[in-house]
């Protein structure tokens, strides 16, 4: 069975979390990154690789916030973004919530400029929407009603019920999990563009005779760096044609 993520391996979705991120931090509603300050968003970019689950979004946003405010300061690392994450005077629960809500504010205001702010990685996109393949189940800390609506917006036809989302602050590992009790597959080939999650889900998902095989892949939001790291690990390293070939039939 082949499991997906959404964000950074399906979905370019820089430009949304960065205005939801912002909304959230601001409690406002832009709904262009035009209307974001100047070289936030690409300052978002460059450090999207820190964000490993909803609840850092709010984090993130705040220091990239403060790093245009003082653009002399230290460079963002693994190690201080996490310090930021627990020193936060939110819970990681409030956190996500606020992500989200900024999120349905967003779609409920502007639904076009929602969308629009997303944009489906290719060739990948296309060959799940319109080529012959194998079944697939998408693994996500997205909400299920945005992958949901950007699915459907973007032609994939997928079931509600193959999309393991991170609803009420589910983790990747509890939904493997989930994902196991309903499948028992005797493998799980999983694909994620960022390698502390594939880290994490080696560690916490542990199966009497079951084999999990574990994908980079090297479109998403990595920096370049964690290819040969996951390499020497173990992991391997997949391009957008490498995915295409594994979902065959």
């Amino acid at each position: 069975m082949i499991l997906l993520d959404f964000d950074g391996v399906l979905m370019d979705s820089v430009p949304e979390v960065a205005v939801s991120a912002y909304n959230a931090c601001m409690d406002g509603l832009v709904t262009d990154v035009s209307a974001l300050p100047e070289g936030l968003l690409e300052t978002f970019r460059r450090c999207r690789h820190f964000m490993r689950e909803p609840s850092e979004a709010v984090p993130l946003m705040t220091w990239c916030l403060d790093s245009l405010a003082h653009p002399s300061g230290p460079s963002l690392d693994a190690a201080t973004f996490r310090r930021r994450c627990r020193s936060s005077p939110l819970p990681p629960d409030v956190r996500r919530q606020r992500l989200f809500a900024a999120r349905k504010r967003l779609w409920r205001a502007a639904p076009e400029a929602f969308l629009s702010l997303n944009r489906p990685f290719q060739p990948l996109w296309d060959f799940l929407s319109h080529g012959r393949r194998r079944s697939f189940v998408v693994l996500t800390t997205k909400n299920r009603q945005a992958v949901l609506s950007l699915c459907r917006h973007f032609g994939l036809d997928i079931d509600a019920a193959d999309v393991y989302a991170g609803d009420g602050g589910t983790g990747k590992t509890a939904n493997m999990l989930s994902i196991h009790r309903r499948f028992a597959a005797p493998q799980y080939v999983f694909i994620d563009d960022l390698l502390p999650n594939l880290r994490q889900l080696r560690e916490g998902f542990r199966q009497p005779g079951v084999r999990l095989r574990l994908f980079l892949a090297q479109w998403g939001y990595a920096p370049d760096t964690d290819a040969e790291i996951a390499l020497q690990e173990g992991i391997a390293v997949i391009d957008p044609q490498g995915a295409i070939d594994l979902l065959r039939p």
